[in-house]
């Protein structure tokens, strides 16, 4: 996903971008309530709590670059 950048820096056409689910579903993904259509998730040891907060922490910081 991108967008613009707020005020001066935006209408100058910057952006900002962060990878992230193509259906905007990350929150279900990472509580397993969603499975990918297509292909496997990657595998990992975190728990659905860390997820979460990863996911939380990513979005978290695309908006804060969107303003800075």
């Amino acid at each position: 996903m991108a967008a613009l950048r707020a005020g001066d820096s935006g209408r100058r056409g910057n952006t900002t971008g962060t990878y992230m689910c193509t259906d905007l579903a990350c929150s279900l993904y990472a509580r397993n309530k969603k499975r990918p259509a297509l292909g496997n998730r990657y595998r990992e040891h975190l728990s659905i709590e860390e997820k979460v907060e990863r996911v939380r922490e990513n979005m978290s910081a695309f908006v804060a670059r969107l303003y800075a």
